[in-house]
């Protein structure tokens, strides 16, 4: 006997049988069971058809949307991986309801994540959602998984120093950028940043690190802060565009 899926487009799989009688196989429940599970019902094939699509034809993902296929995939991070700049770029824009939501998905998605490919960080790219987040502290975690599992990188320590900034952590953020300019001695955005944390120490003066109430100043108070420098609240989504070379 033989068994093939009805589909001509898509995932093809057939079953054939030599020598194999009634006696010896229960046939009604066989085909029965290949044609639920193998046939037309939506299976790994579809879904991959369906994540294909809506990454390769919209041209503009939803966060719902994408958010939708990696609960689907239950919680694959290489799903996550290809949705990846959805939810950095959207994230921030999103309910307070749904970030929430998307904070317990997220490590849903770290908990089913092997580090086998570098290529593919994928703590990284958690961490610049949670940043999106404004969950700084916990971005800095997921910048040193990234660091641990994948290697060290210039835009890894980069994008800790901004977490440490509006964390109000000015000599643990003036570290990180450090680091960045030792592994990126030009990276423009290291430097600018540096600079950034000197020119509000020194705007401060006062050692901002013994008190205990210490707030970082309003974007309007650092307008003119330093020689020749603007600071803009622009500034504060400079991070969202970021990508790992």
């Amino acid at each position: 006997f033989s068994i093939y899926s009805p589909l001509l487009e898509g995932f093809k799989c057939a079953a054939f049988g030599f020598g194999i009688g009634d006696s010896t196989l229960p046939l009604p429940g066989f085909r029965m069971y290949f044609s639920q599970n193998l046939g037309s019902r939506f299976g790994p094939d579809g879904f991959s058809t369906l994540q294909r699509c809506l990454k390769e034809e919209a041209k503009a993902p939803g966060l719902r949307s994408a958010l939708a296929v990696v609960r689907l995939s239950n919680y694959d991070p290489d799903v996550l991986y290809k949705f990846k700049q959805v939810f950095i770029d959207k994230v921030p824009h999103a309910s307070d309801k749904l970030q929430s939501d998307i904070r317990k998905d997220m490590r849903k998605v770290y908990a089913c994540y092997y580090p086998l490919h570098p290529s593919k960080d994928v703590s990284f790219e958690i961490g610049r959602i949670f940043m999106g987040l404004k969950d700084f502290d916990v971005a800095v975690d997921f910048f040193k998984l990234s660091q641990t599992h994948c290697g060290v990188h210039h835009v890894s320590w980069y994008n800790m120093g901004v977490c440490h900034y509006y964390l109000n952590e000015l000599d643990s953020a003036a570290q990180c950028f450090d680091e960045s300019l030792v592994l990126c001695a030009d990276y423009p955005d290291a430097l600018k940043w540096r600079q950034k944390v000197d020119d509000l120490k020194e705007f401060l003066g006062e050692p901002y690190q013994n008190a205990d109430n210490f707030h970082l100043p309003s974007h309007e108070s650092m307008m003119n802060v330093g020689a020749g420098a603007s600071y803009t609240p622009k500034e504060i989504n400079k991070w969202d565009s970021q990508r790992r070379l």
